[in-house]
């Protein structure tokens, strides 16, 4: 992608093929409602009435900014940082200020350990701006005239972490859950189709034999 208006236009198409396969999959039963991919790459919003996409909102902030929180926090790689935060990342910081974290190097031996509490406080930090800036957009969206729905929707890699769905239904004051994709994360959000079309990630045949990116 060269530009985020040509990557709004493809997440837009991915995400028409998306709204009806989390209808068909019973992950989105509600009238209407916003579905938050907090992924990796950008965080997309898309509000959806009726089983419709009316609006579609992409920015660069991203799960990786975390993740290179960790990284430099910590002081490990990427591979590392990506382990603990989706074996032991919380959204809320809290923390037994004793507890701690098994740090392994690239052989997967010990390497050192680290304060739980630290280590949440890095992640929260993080995930306190990105509920922020959701904040911020839905509010934009409003003075536009956009009736925002109660119910939202978090998706991707970051909507894995404990207690997520809680903090951001504070911070947001909106019921809000999280889908369950466990591992098959790329494969409900625009993001994970556009990327297996192009061949970063191993695409599922099963999804392509029930036309799960017939939109594509």
């Amino acid at each position: 992608f060269k530009n985020l208006a040509f990557k709004k236009v493809s997440f837009g198409i991915a995400q028409e093929a998306l709204i009806q396969k989390w209808h068909e999959l019973k992950l989105a039963l509600a009238p209407e409602y916003v579905q938050i991919d907090i992924g990796a790459g950008l965080v997309q919003l898309a509000l959806v009435r009726q089983q419709k996409l009316i609006k579609l909102d992409l920015a660069p902030i991203t799960s990786n900014h975390v993740l290179h929180d960790i990284v430099y926090g910590v002081n490990v790689d990427t591979a590392e940082a990506r382990r603990l935060l989706m074996e032991f990342g919380r959204a809320d910081g809290s923390a037994d200020p004793e507890a701690m974290l098994t740090v392994l190097d690239d052989k997967g031996e010990e390497k050192t350990q680290v304060s739980k509490a630290y280590f949440y406080r890095i992640v929260n930090a993080r995930i306190l701006e990105l509920l922020d800036f959701i904040k911020q957009r839905l509010s934009e969206w409003e003075k536009e005239g956009i009736s925002i729905p109660g119910h939202l929707i978090f998706a991707g890699g970051l909507s894995r972490l404990s207690d997520l769905g809680v903090l951001a239904g504070h911070v947001l004051n909106k019921k809000v859950s999280t889908v369950d994709h466990k591992k098959d994360i790329p494969y409900f959000i625009a993001e994970g189709l556009i990327l297996s079309e192009k061949d970063q990630i191993n695409p599922r045949s099963s999804l392509f034999k029930r036309g799960f990116y017939k939109a594509l």
